[in-house]
């Protein structure tokens, strides 16, 4: 599964893209293996604003599943006008 990070979440992934394993249930198993493998990330994820994208679509930010997904983006607040 293709994991993408824009803004400052790429700049604490220290990427903008990294691969996982297909192998996740739901977005919350993503978030956890996410923060295991990645330092700082764990916050960034669960600041109020940062949106997901599975396959293009934006979700909330539940427990969503990702059992076809095969992509989701991390997007943090966007601010300006």
């Amino acid at each position: 599964m293709r994991i993408l990070f824009f803004g400052r979440l790429r700049d604490l992934a220290g990427s903008s893209e990294v691969q996982a394993p297909d192998t996740f249930e739901t977005l919350a198993d993503l978030r956890r293996w996410l923060a295991e493998t990645h330092a700082g990330l764990e916050q960034a994820l669960a600041q109020r604003g940062v949106r997901v994208a599975i396959d293009k679509a934006i979700v909330g930010n539940g427990d969503v599943s990702l059992r076809s997904a095969k992509e989701v983006a991390f997007m943090p607040p966007m601010s300006g006008g």
